[in-house]
């Protein structure tokens, strides 16, 4: 909203940076006791005072109200004067609903915040019996992604906490490699916190969480409790286990239920790069007309490839430029650089890459439905990060576009 006088906006920025800064210490204390907060989805926890403005014009951006600092922080300090039990509180989504309220009403912040958070006001159960161990299998992007989750999720402790990962040795200075990675990522950005590098015990410390780095062909075949790490769950990031028996495949937005699944052999599946958009897009159709085949043409980058194909189609763009000829392939078959190359995978025997057939193996064991014709044609493209689909989907039941775009 723009304000009356153009002398408006420093002393109004100065204000709003005043109740930033007292946000944060009501945000971290409730952090302790596990009550994590949010602005629309965002995590308010471990944010500073610029990143916490940004969330709130993120959320007047994007929701298109008029939600600030003079809004949410009232919404806060009650929070802090309630006994809360474990739970997580969108901040921004409580905020907007009291200024709607608050039009027709007299409710106080307080009054309002104690009615809406009754169920949780005095219940002092923990998340979980006790704190579940948890081991990473894979640290690829997707594997530090997960990490530096899971460590900013630590609260109190209490809930779950990342005690190692296992991956194959790399070359020298393995574990400074990893950690570099890890600190800082292209896309994603900095590591929030610190992160520290204990050679001697072979761990990685990062915002005062021991992590482990076990050098293993498979996760199975570690002794974790030589390490103190008991009863550990196993998230397998990389393809290993995916298409075992018994071994859950999980996209939280699809299947969920299927993480009780894991605790039998402590060990669950993350998909493939296509499955995960690809059945979280079609849930919502799928659970209401069925789905009766999938085409898929997916465009995916030489990220998917790890960092050496990032590094490849860096080296290659820059011969090209120069005028150069590409005379050596280390991670595609062909040249990259200005190509789209379908065959970037292996070629199996009926025609399909490896890349395709996860696609379809993946897609129906996610739905549980061995009667989806999955069909999909994968291409690599010359873009560093960033996957894309195009879907044609063909329904058990009739649905019309505009049906199908309101679930959507």
């Amino acid at each position: 909203m723009a304000l009356p006088s153009l002398d408006d906006y420093f002393p109004d920025w100065k204000e709003r940076e005043a109740l930033a800064e007292a946000m944060i210490p009501i945000i971290g204390r409730l952090y302790r006791n596990n009550v994590v907060t949010y602005c629309y989805g965002r995590a308010l926890y471990n944010q500073s005072v610029i990143q916490m403005m940004k969330t709130h014009r993120y959320v007047r951006q994007v929701a298109h109200n008029e939600l600030s600092e003079f809004e949410s922080y009232p919404i806060c300090e009650a929070l802090s004067q309630l006994d809360l039990g474990p739970s997580h509180i969108d901040v921004g989504k409580l905020a907007t609903r009291f200024m709607e309220e608050a039009e027709h009403s007299s409710i106080s912040p307080f009054e309002f915040v104690r009615r809406e958070c009754a169920e949780v006001i005095g219940r002092h159960v923990p998340p979980l019996e006790k704190p579940q161990d948890i081991v990473l299998f894979g640290f690829g992007r997707i594997g530090r992604l997960l990490a530096r989750l899971l460590i900013e999720k630590t609260g109190g402790g209490q809930q779950l906490r990342l005690m190692a990962i296992v991956v194959r040795k790399g070359g020298p200075n393995d574990l400074v490699k990893r950690a570099a990675l890890l600190r800082r990522d292209s896309v994603h950005g900095a590591f929030l916190g610190t992160l520290r590098v204990d050679q001697k015990n072979s761990c990685l410390i990062a915002n005062g969480n021991v992590i482990r780095v076990l050098y293993a062909d498979s996760p199975d075949g570690v002794d974790y409790e030589r390490y103190g790490i008991r009863n550990a769950i196993v998230i397998d990031n990389t393809s290993a286990f995916r298409q075992q028996p018994g071994i859950p495949l999980v996209v939280p937005e699809v299947n969920r239920h299927r993480i009780a699944d894991g605790i039998g052999p402590n060990i669950i599946a993350n998909p493939n790069c296509v499955a995960i958009p690809l059945t979280v897009a079609c849930k919502p159709i799928y659970d209401a007309v069925g789905i009766e085949r999938i085409n898929v043409a997916t465009y995916q980058s030489v990220s998917g490839a790890g960092a050496s194909g990032v590094r490849e189609l860096k080296s290659q763009t820059e011969q090209v430029q120069r005028g150069e000829a590409i005379e050596e392939f280390p991670v595609h078959p062909v040249q990259m650089a200005f190509n789209v190359v379908p065959h970037a995978w292996q070629v199996l025997d009926d025609g399909y890459t490896e890349e395709e057939t996860k696609v379809v193996q993946e897609t129906r064991k996610i739905f549980e439905d061995d009667d989806i014709r999955v069909n999909p044609t994968c291409v690599r493209v010359p873009v560093f990060h960033g996957h894309s689909m195009a879907l044609h989907i063909e329904t058990r039941e009739p649905i019309s576009p505009a049906q199908a775009q309101d679930l959507l």
